[in-house]
């Protein structure tokens, strides 16, 4: 019988660590699985996807995947999770938001500021966000995540 306690493993390594999901399977018991269940090139299907463990050692393991599952924040955590990135977009990405970001955060210090700047600027209101933030980190934080979002929701900036 194969020693399947994986607590001393790594289970973080790809992007296993990017959320904590409450139901998570270890990557190391799912290898263990498709290694002795499945061929290089067949399709895996995972039915209960939760946060893609199957779907990412699928694709590290060289096999298809396909995954569902009823909860909108795993499929989401899931499509993040197992989602290829050229290393080249993720540069591009940086280099178009910082050149915004540095440009709205140096109008911002000028007389004239365009309401569009300042809706950009203007973070969300919660409890004590003034005593945890800045005033200027609490603009820069809020036009970073416009940026983002208008970045990588298809609506370019």
């Amino acid at each position: 019988m194969p020693d399947l306690d994986f607590a001393a493993h790594n289970t973080l390594y790809a992007t296993h660590g990017l959320h904590a999901y409450a139901a998570k399977c270890p990557p190391q018991l799912v290898n263990y699985g498709l290694h002795y269940y499945s061929k290089p090139g067949e399709i895996v299907l995972d039915p209960m996807t939760g946060s893609g463990t199957t779907l990412v050692e699928a694709k590290l393991m060289g096999r298809h995947a396909v995954g569902y599952d009823i909860d909108p924040l795993a499929r989401l955590i899931a499509q993040v999770k197992s989602s290829k990135l050229q290393d080249g977009w993720v540069e591009q990405a940086y280099e178009t938001i910082y050149k915004k970001a540095t440009k709205d955060i140096a109008a911002l210090k000028s007389r004239k500021v365009s309401s569009a700047l300042r809706a950009r600027a203007t973070p969300p209101d919660f409890d004590n966000r003034n005593y945890w933030f800045d005033k200027q980190v609490s603009a820069a934080l809020a036009i970073l995540a416009h940026l983002n979002f208008t970045r990588f929701s298809g609506h370019e900036v």
